[in-house]
Protein backbone atom coordinates (compact mmCIF):
# COMPACT_ATOMS: atom_id res chain seq x y z
CA UNK A 1 0.00 0.00 0.00
CA UNK A 2 1.40 3.29 -1.42
CA UNK A 3 2.23 5.50 1.93
CA UNK A 4 0.59 9.12 1.47
CA UNK A 5 3.66 10.82 3.27
CA UNK A 6 6.57 9.01 1.29
CA UNK A 7 4.07 10.20 -2.08
CA UNK A 8 4.20 13.75 -1.67
CA UNK A 9 8.00 14.46 -1.76
CA UNK A 10 8.41 11.87 -4.28
CA UNK A 11 5.60 13.97 -6.52
CA UNK A 12 6.99 17.17 -5.41
CA UNK A 13 10.79 15.70 -6.78
CA UNK A 14 9.13 14.64 -9.92
CA UNK A 15 7.85 17.78 -10.23
CA UNK A 16 11.02 19.75 -9.92
CA UNK A 17 12.78 17.95 -12.34
CA UNK A 18 10.57 18.25 -14.93
CA UNK A 19 10.35 21.93 -14.26
CA UNK A 20 13.97 22.28 -14.52
CA UNK A 21 14.26 20.45 -17.95
CA UNK A 22 15.46 22.26 -20.98
CA UNK A 23 12.72 23.85 -22.99
CA UNK A 24 12.11 21.77 -26.12
CA UNK A 25 12.58 18.61 -23.46
CA UNK A 26 9.86 19.90 -21.17
CA UNK A 27 7.36 21.25 -23.82
CA UNK A 28 7.32 17.71 -25.12
CA UNK A 29 6.45 16.28 -21.42
CA UNK A 30 3.92 19.05 -21.15
CA UNK A 31 2.38 17.67 -24.01
CA UNK A 32 2.74 14.10 -23.47
CA UNK A 33 1.39 14.40 -19.85
CA UNK A 34 -1.41 17.00 -20.35
CA UNK A 35 -3.07 17.90 -23.87
CA UNK A 36 -2.01 14.45 -25.91
CA UNK A 37 -4.74 12.46 -24.36
CA UNK A 38 -7.13 14.59 -24.14
CA UNK A 39 -6.54 16.07 -27.52
CA UNK A 40 -6.53 12.22 -29.15
CA UNK A 41 -10.13 11.87 -27.68
CA UNK A 42 -11.67 14.49 -28.81
CA UNK A 43 -10.07 15.57 -32.34
CA UNK A 44 -8.34 12.25 -33.18
CA UNK A 45 -4.68 13.85 -32.67
CA UNK A 46 -3.02 10.68 -33.23
CA UNK A 47 -4.61 9.40 -36.35
CA UNK A 48 -3.75 12.93 -37.79
CA UNK A 49 -0.25 13.05 -36.91
CA UNK A 50 1.24 9.16 -37.31
CA UNK A 51 3.16 8.22 -39.73
CA UNK A 52 1.65 5.53 -42.13
CA UNK A 53 2.81 4.83 -45.69
CA UNK A 54 -0.63 3.73 -46.78
CA UNK A 55 -1.44 7.44 -46.64
CA UNK A 56 1.81 8.71 -48.14
CA UNK A 57 1.03 7.15 -50.64
CA UNK A 58 -2.27 7.05 -51.49
CA UNK A 59 -3.22 10.38 -50.31
CA UNK A 60 0.11 12.37 -50.56
CA UNK A 61 -0.55 13.26 -46.68
CA UNK A 62 3.29 13.87 -46.54
CA UNK A 63 3.33 16.35 -43.68
CA UNK A 64 3.28 13.04 -41.63
CA UNK A 65 6.67 13.09 -42.04
CA UNK A 66 7.53 15.29 -39.63
CA UNK A 67 4.07 15.68 -37.31
CA UNK A 68 4.90 12.22 -35.88
CA UNK A 69 6.90 13.95 -33.77
CA UNK A 70 3.56 14.68 -32.36
CA UNK A 71 2.22 11.57 -32.14
CA UNK A 72 1.57 9.63 -29.23
CA UNK A 73 -0.18 6.42 -28.53
CA UNK A 74 -3.25 6.31 -26.67
CA UNK A 75 -3.48 5.70 -23.42
CA UNK A 76 -1.52 7.00 -19.99
CA UNK A 77 0.85 4.42 -20.69
CA UNK A 78 2.05 5.51 -24.03
CA UNK A 79 2.06 9.00 -22.91
CA UNK A 80 4.40 8.55 -19.68
CA UNK A 81 6.48 6.87 -21.20
CA UNK A 82 6.80 9.42 -24.83
CA UNK A 83 7.26 11.63 -21.58
CA UNK A 84 9.96 9.69 -20.11
CA UNK A 85 11.88 9.62 -23.01
CA UNK A 86 12.04 12.99 -23.79
CA UNK A 87 13.04 13.39 -19.84
CA UNK A 88 15.87 11.22 -20.31
CA UNK A 89 17.00 11.92 -23.43
CA UNK A 90 16.09 14.33 -25.06
CA UNK A 91 16.55 16.87 -22.25
CA UNK A 92 20.29 15.69 -22.42
CA UNK A 93 20.81 16.63 -26.16
CA UNK A 94 19.31 19.62 -25.69
CA UNK A 95 21.53 20.35 -22.62
CA UNK A 96 24.75 19.74 -25.22
CA UNK A 97 23.77 21.15 -28.08
CA UNK A 98 21.35 23.96 -27.33
CA UNK A 99 17.83 24.14 -27.67
CA UNK A 100 17.67 25.58 -31.26
CA UNK A 101 20.13 23.11 -32.75
CA UNK A 102 18.17 20.25 -30.58
CA UNK A 103 15.06 20.61 -32.34
CA UNK A 104 16.03 20.60 -36.02
CA UNK A 105 18.47 18.01 -35.37
CA UNK A 106 15.76 15.66 -33.89
CA UNK A 107 13.23 17.33 -36.37
CA UNK A 108 15.70 16.05 -39.24
CA UNK A 109 16.48 12.97 -38.06
CA UNK A 110 12.61 11.76 -37.83
CA UNK A 111 11.70 13.01 -41.16
CA UNK A 112 14.76 10.93 -42.33
CA UNK A 113 13.38 8.15 -40.56
CA UNK A 114 9.93 8.62 -42.15
CA UNK A 115 11.21 9.17 -45.38
CA UNK A 116 13.10 6.08 -45.48
CA UNK A 117 10.87 3.84 -43.95
CA UNK A 118 8.53 5.18 -47.01
CA UNK A 119 10.76 3.85 -49.63
CA UNK A 120 11.40 0.49 -47.68
CA UNK A 121 7.93 -0.50 -47.40
CA UNK A 122 7.46 0.68 -51.05
CA UNK A 123 10.58 -1.63 -52.75
CA UNK A 124 9.61 -4.65 -49.80
CA UNK A 125 5.84 -4.45 -50.77
CA UNK A 126 5.55 -7.24 -53.13
CA UNK A 127 7.11 -9.28 -50.95
CA UNK A 128 5.05 -8.94 -48.15
CA UNK A 129 1.40 -9.76 -47.50
CA UNK A 130 -1.06 -10.63 -45.10
CA UNK A 131 -2.32 -8.04 -42.20
CA UNK A 132 1.20 -6.73 -42.17
CA UNK A 133 1.62 -5.33 -45.40
CA UNK A 134 3.51 -2.70 -45.69
CA UNK A 135 1.28 -0.51 -47.58
CA UNK A 136 -1.32 -1.68 -45.79
CA UNK A 137 -3.52 1.28 -43.10
CA UNK A 138 -2.36 -1.00 -40.35
CA UNK A 139 1.54 -0.62 -40.61
CA UNK A 140 1.89 2.20 -38.94
CA UNK A 141 5.21 3.87 -37.21
CA UNK A 142 5.70 4.66 -33.72
CA UNK A 143 5.50 7.74 -31.86
CA UNK A 144 8.30 9.90 -33.33
CA UNK A 145 10.44 11.06 -30.54
CA UNK A 146 10.96 7.21 -29.73
CA UNK A 147 12.17 6.49 -33.18
CA UNK A 148 14.10 9.83 -33.16
CA UNK A 149 15.95 9.36 -29.82
CA UNK A 150 16.81 5.79 -30.76
CA UNK A 151 18.43 7.20 -33.90
CA UNK A 152 20.26 10.19 -32.45
CA UNK A 153 20.96 7.24 -29.88
CA UNK A 154 22.58 5.14 -32.31
CA UNK A 155 24.00 7.72 -33.90
CA UNK A 156 26.00 8.76 -30.98
CA UNK A 157 27.40 5.59 -30.89
CA UNK A 158 28.60 5.14 -34.33
CA UNK A 159 30.07 8.64 -33.86
CA UNK A 160 32.15 7.47 -31.06
CA UNK A 161 33.02 4.31 -32.49
CA UNK A 162 34.76 5.90 -35.54
CA UNK A 163 36.99 7.64 -32.79
CA UNK A 164 37.97 4.79 -30.98
CA UNK A 165 40.55 1.82 -31.82
CA UNK A 166 38.85 -0.73 -34.28
CA UNK A 167 39.02 -3.39 -31.97
CA UNK A 168 36.73 -1.92 -28.90
CA UNK A 169 34.54 -3.99 -27.26
CA UNK A 170 31.33 -3.14 -25.28
CA UNK A 171 30.29 -5.17 -22.34
CA UNK A 172 26.29 -5.63 -22.44
CA UNK A 173 24.05 -7.95 -20.39
CA UNK A 174 25.95 -7.33 -17.00
CA UNK A 175 29.11 -8.56 -18.35
CA UNK A 176 27.71 -11.85 -19.83
CA UNK A 177 28.69 -10.93 -23.12
CA UNK A 178 31.71 -8.55 -24.98
CA UNK A 179 30.36 -7.15 -28.90
CA UNK A 180 32.43 -5.17 -30.60
CA UNK A 181 31.38 -1.15 -30.72
CA UNK A 182 30.65 -1.69 -34.41
CA UNK A 183 27.67 -4.04 -33.99
CA UNK A 184 26.32 -2.04 -31.09
CA UNK A 185 23.58 -0.46 -33.44
CA UNK A 186 22.88 -4.02 -34.80
CA UNK A 187 22.03 -5.34 -30.92
CA UNK A 188 20.02 -2.38 -30.55
CA UNK A 189 18.24 -3.19 -33.65
CA UNK A 190 17.41 -6.63 -32.54
CA UNK A 191 15.89 -5.49 -29.23
CA UNK A 192 14.12 -3.02 -31.01
CA UNK A 193 11.99 -5.19 -32.96
CA UNK A 194 12.04 -8.20 -29.51
CA UNK A 195 10.16 -5.23 -27.77
CA UNK A 196 7.35 -5.44 -30.37
CA UNK A 197 8.36 -1.99 -32.34
CA UNK A 198 8.07 -1.60 -36.13
CA UNK A 199 10.85 -3.62 -38.01
CA UNK A 200 10.76 -1.68 -41.46
CA UNK A 201 10.73 1.85 -38.86
CA UNK A 202 13.60 0.28 -36.90
CA UNK A 203 15.86 -0.49 -39.73
CA UNK A 204 15.62 2.65 -41.40
CA UNK A 205 16.34 4.75 -38.12
CA UNK A 206 19.36 2.45 -37.98
CA UNK A 207 20.33 3.13 -41.68
CA UNK A 208 19.92 7.03 -41.08
CA UNK A 209 21.71 6.87 -37.89
CA UNK A 210 24.77 4.96 -39.49
CA UNK A 211 24.60 7.18 -42.67
CA UNK A 212 23.68 10.48 -42.20
CA UNK A 213 23.76 11.51 -38.12
CA UNK A 214 27.35 10.79 -37.83
CA UNK A 215 28.40 13.91 -40.09
CA UNK A 216 24.80 15.76 -39.97
CA UNK A 217 24.17 15.77 -36.35
CA UNK A 218 25.51 15.80 -33.10
CA UNK A 219 28.44 18.80 -31.91
CA UNK A 220 29.55 19.07 -35.50
CA UNK A 221 26.39 18.87 -36.99
CA UNK A 222 24.30 21.19 -38.68
CA UNK A 223 22.63 23.43 -37.98
CA UNK A 224 26.12 24.85 -37.13
CA UNK A 225 27.23 26.66 -34.26
CA UNK A 226 27.96 29.33 -36.13
CA UNK A 227 24.03 29.44 -37.61
CA UNK A 228 22.45 28.98 -33.85
CA UNK A 229 24.72 31.96 -32.72
CA UNK A 230 23.44 33.91 -35.91
CA UNK A 231 19.78 33.13 -34.85
CA UNK A 232 19.99 34.14 -31.87
CA UNK A 233 21.85 37.06 -31.77
CA UNK A 234 20.19 38.94 -35.25
CA UNK A 235 16.35 37.55 -35.65
CA UNK A 236 13.40 38.92 -32.86
CA UNK A 237 12.38 35.32 -32.78
CA UNK A 238 16.52 34.16 -31.58
CA UNK A 239 16.14 36.97 -29.20
CA UNK A 240 13.14 35.83 -27.66
CA UNK A 241 13.86 32.32 -27.40
CA UNK A 242 16.80 34.04 -25.15
CA UNK A 243 14.55 34.93 -22.95
CA UNK A 244 11.87 32.16 -22.28
CA UNK A 245 12.32 30.26 -19.21
CA UNK A 246 14.78 26.90 -19.76
CA UNK A 247 15.94 28.05 -23.53
CA UNK A 248 19.67 26.67 -23.74
CA UNK A 249 21.89 29.00 -25.95
CA UNK A 250 24.57 27.53 -28.12
CA UNK A 251 27.20 28.78 -25.37
CA UNK A 252 25.29 25.52 -22.97
CA UNK A 253 23.38 28.12 -20.96
CA UNK A 254 20.17 27.06 -19.44
CA UNK A 255 18.19 30.65 -19.27
CA UNK A 256 15.62 31.04 -16.19
CA UNK A 257 17.74 29.63 -13.41
CA UNK A 258 18.38 31.67 -9.91
CA UNK A 259 20.39 29.34 -7.56
CA UNK A 260 20.34 30.51 -3.81
CA UNK A 261 23.95 31.06 -2.31
CA UNK A 262 24.45 32.01 1.12
CA UNK A 263 25.75 35.81 2.00
CA UNK A 264 29.38 35.43 3.14
CA UNK A 265 28.29 37.17 6.48
CA UNK A 266 26.52 34.65 7.65
CA UNK A 267 22.50 34.93 8.53
CA UNK A 268 20.86 33.44 5.42
CA UNK A 269 19.43 30.53 4.15
CA UNK A 270 15.82 28.85 3.86
CA UNK A 271 12.83 29.21 6.08
CA UNK A 272 9.76 26.39 6.51
CA UNK A 273 7.96 27.30 3.26
CA UNK A 274 11.11 27.31 0.84
CA UNK A 275 11.17 30.77 0.62
CA UNK A 276 14.77 31.99 0.01
CA UNK A 277 15.81 34.41 2.67
CA UNK A 278 19.05 35.01 1.26
CA UNK A 279 20.57 36.94 -1.47
CA UNK A 280 20.02 35.12 -5.08
CA UNK A 281 22.62 34.83 -8.12
CA UNK A 282 21.46 37.68 -10.25
CA UNK A 283 22.85 36.36 -13.03
CA UNK A 284 20.70 33.50 -14.50
CA UNK A 285 23.50 32.43 -16.89
CA UNK A 286 25.83 31.46 -14.04
CA UNK A 287 22.96 29.45 -11.78
CA UNK A 288 21.86 27.55 -15.17
CA UNK A 289 25.29 26.27 -16.23
CA UNK A 290 26.17 24.79 -12.72
CA UNK A 291 22.35 23.31 -12.89
CA UNK A 292 22.22 21.58 -16.14
CA UNK A 293 25.83 20.73 -16.24
CA UNK A 294 27.30 22.71 -19.22
CA UNK A 295 29.55 25.36 -20.06
CA UNK A 296 29.32 29.04 -19.98
CA UNK A 297 30.94 30.96 -23.13
CA UNK A 298 34.33 30.06 -23.94
CA UNK A 299 36.65 32.25 -22.99
CA UNK A 300 34.67 34.12 -20.07
CA UNK A 301 35.41 34.12 -16.78
CA UNK A 302 33.79 31.64 -14.22
CA UNK A 303 32.04 35.26 -12.41
CA UNK A 304 29.84 37.00 -14.72
CA UNK A 305 30.73 40.94 -15.22
CA UNK A 306 34.65 40.08 -14.30
CA UNK A 307 36.20 41.77 -11.02
CA UNK A 308 33.74 44.55 -11.66
CA UNK A 309 31.71 42.69 -8.86
CA UNK A 310 34.25 41.73 -6.71
CA UNK A 311 32.83 44.13 -3.97
CA UNK A 312 29.55 42.06 -3.88
CA UNK A 313 28.73 40.35 -0.46
CA UNK A 314 27.30 37.43 -2.82
CA UNK A 315 29.26 33.69 -1.94
CA UNK A 316 30.13 32.12 -5.04
CA UNK A 317 32.13 29.28 -4.24
CA UNK A 318 28.68 27.03 -3.19
CA UNK A 319 27.91 26.92 -7.06
CA UNK A 320 30.34 23.91 -9.09
CA UNK A 321 32.68 24.86 -11.25
CA UNK A 322 31.07 24.79 -15.25
CA UNK A 323 32.30 22.01 -17.37
CA UNK A 324 33.23 23.38 -20.88
CA UNK A 325 30.24 22.75 -23.56
CA UNK A 326 31.34 19.32 -25.75
CA UNK A 327 30.64 20.72 -29.08
CA UNK A 328 33.75 22.68 -27.89
CA UNK A 329 35.41 19.62 -26.01
CA UNK A 330 34.98 18.07 -29.26
CA UNK A 331 36.23 20.42 -31.63
CA UNK A 332 39.61 20.95 -29.77
CA UNK A 333 40.01 17.49 -29.59
CA UNK A 334 39.44 17.04 -33.45
CA UNK A 335 41.60 19.97 -33.83
CA UNK A 336 44.61 17.98 -31.77
CA UNK A 337 44.00 14.87 -33.59
CA UNK A 338 44.81 16.36 -36.91
CA UNK A 339 48.01 18.24 -35.39
CA UNK A 340 49.52 14.77 -34.30
CA UNK A 341 49.14 12.91 -37.64
CA UNK A 342 50.81 16.35 -39.27
CA UNK A 343 53.55 15.98 -36.75
CA UNK A 344 53.52 11.89 -37.86
CA UNK A 345 53.92 11.86 -40.87
CA UNK A 346 56.50 15.19 -40.96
Amino acid sequence: MINAASFHPFFFKVKANVQSSPLFAKTLIYFSLFFALPLNVLLKLDEKTLFCPFDVFTRFQWYRTFSSLLYVNSGFIGALFNAYISYRFISDFERSLGSFRCFWQILFTLVCINCWTFVFSVVFAPFSGGKGHLLSPLNISGPGVLSATYAMCVGNIARNSSTNSPDAQTTIFGGLARVPNSWLPFVFLFFWYVLGNNLVEGASATFVALRYLPRMCGPNGVPTAVQAKRFESTTRFGRYALETHGYVDIDGLQRGFSLPVVVGSGGGGFDSNNNNTSSRISHPERASSSFSGTSQKVGSSSTSNGSNNSSSSTNTSGVPAPRENVHVVRMREERERKQQQQQQQQ
